[in-house]
């Protein structure tokens, strides 16, 4: 028989976990009503929705030409803020997520392994183009992600690129190929 110091001990590890659990559930869901309450109140204001009415069927930009170009693009200030907007109204549930989805709808995979932070290794360096300036701004002009910094974007879009190589199946390859050697 189990003495009643051991069921305690249970007991109170279990409600203590329970407990935290409950915390971070409630916590989580202030943020989904937070954010709820943003959305609503952008719907129901008076202000008209912004003119995004661009081509995008150039993205995401698959290929370091496609790059070129866009970077050319951007040197005209209306496009640039059209961009901007259109990149600032994805959303995601938190800063990072608005980010990840940001650069997901500008790079395509195949050309996010092809970049880097400063172009070490005969990448394309994402720092100095001025792609990475419009992903800032748009990621600060999100309505859901207001107490953002452009040094914590510029974070969230190192580590995108740092994950490149895994995302479509990329660590199964890896995997595969260690495998076989």
């Amino acid at each position: 028989m189990e003495d009643i110091t051991g069921l305690v001990t249970r007991h109170r590890t279990y409600a203590k976990t329970t407990a935290a659990l409950m915390h971070e559930m409630l916590a989580k869901q202030d943020v989904l009503l937070e954010q709820q309450a943003r959305i609503f109140s952008l719907l129901s204001s008076s202000q008209p929705l912004p003119d995004c009415s661009l081509d995008y069927s150039d993205l995401p930009l698959r290929d370091p030409q496609g790059l070129v170009e866009m970077e050319a693009k951007l040197q005209d200030q209306d496009y640039r803020n059209k961009l901007i907007k259109h990149l600032s109204l994805i959303g995601g549930m938190d800063a990072r997520d608005a980010v990840f989805r940001m650069m997901k709808r500008v790079l395509s995979n195949n050309l996010a392994t092809k970049s880097n932070w400063r172009g070490m290794n005969g990448k394309c360096p994402f720092a100095s183009l001025q792609l990475k300036e419009v992903i800032i701004a748009a990621a600060l002009k999100n309505p859901l992600t207001p107490a953002l910094s452009a040094c914590e974007v510029e974070r969230y879009i190192k580590r995108w690129l740092q994950l490149a190589m895994d995302r479509e199946g990329g660590r199964k390859r890896r995997a595969k190929l260690q495998v076989l050697s």
